[in-house]
């Protein structure tokens, strides 16, 4: 690849981390603090959809009219992607962290649910604090209980109410 591939594809990552924070920043000025839920994005489901309908479609046509240079590994790289796009929509409506009072609730389709207070929560690990994107990782004690990205819709009200609480930043 060359270096023009390069700027297409940083360009590309670059837009869709800003509509992310975007769309997470607008949905985050109707929450309470007291009463909320981070989510993941909508747009990274829509990723996950597109990747499995674009490489999907890939698939089909390729079985379709088939030629000597679609070997087996680009069939197995394809159904790949199709099943990365499966989890990474599922993962995007399944994971959910639903703060009510002082009471946090995390949820996902690959773990089962943790429910723990702010009381429980005794540091938490500032990542990337100068990038646009950052996340957080939340320990009690020496265990970790869950990591936040800065894309997830709710993860600024979760920061603020962190620091209200007077939990540790490192």
């Amino acid at each position: 690849m060359n270096a023009v591939t390069y700027l297409i594809i940083f360009v590309v990552v670059g837009i869709i981390f800003a509509l992310i924070i975007k769309q997470a920043q607008r949905a985050e000025k109707n929450m309470d603090s007291n009463n909320f839920v981070i989510r993941q994005s909508k747009i990274i489901m829509w990723l996950g959809i597109v990747c499995i309908i674009f490489f999907g479609a890939c698939l089909v046509l390729m079985s379709l009219f088939p030629n000597d240079t679609a070997v087996l590994w680009v069939y197995l790289v394809f159904i790949m992607f199709i099943i990365f796009g499966a989890l990474l929509a599922l993962f995007s409506i399944y994971w959910e962290i639903r703060v009510t009072g002082n009471e946090i609730r995390f949820s996902s389709i690959f773990s089962r649910g943790k429910t723990f207070t702010f009381a429980d929560i005794h540091r938490v690990k500032l990542k990337n604090p100068t990038s646009p994107y950052q996340y957080i990782i939340i320990y009690s004690r020496t265990k970790r209980l869950l990591r936040v990205e800065s894309t997830s819709i709710g993860y600024n009200i979760l920061v603020d109410r962190l620091k209200q609480e007077q939990i540790t930043f490192k």
